[in-house]
């Protein structure tokens, strides 16, 4: 069986408009998912490590407010508060 790649995450990433779009699979919520070494991650969580130390404590959030994007400048870290507010 292949084992999914960093390569193969940016295959799936529509990068042409203002959002970089996840295309892979996505859950009920809308947000990409992304398997590489038998891990699940969400794609955009997976996207901010890449360029970003992640504390396990905190959520991965978007400025943008659309769960499919993975694009760096739209993604920052906060708790569990900043979640909520963030959804309102």
């Amino acid at each position: 069986m292949r084992r999914n790649t960093i390569a193969d995450f940016w295959a799936r990433v529509d990068k042409s408009g203002e959002c970089w779009i996840y295309t892979g699979g996505s859950s009920e919520f809308g947000y990409g998912l992304f398997t590489i070494a038998q891990k699940e991650w969400y794609a955009h969580r997976f996207a901010y490590s890449l360029l970003h130390e992640l504390d396990p404590e905190l959520f991965v959030l978007h400025t943008c407010d659309n769960p499919p994007c993975v694009k760096d400048s739209h993604l920052y870290q906060g708790t569990q508060i900043d979640n909520v507010r963030d959804r309102q």
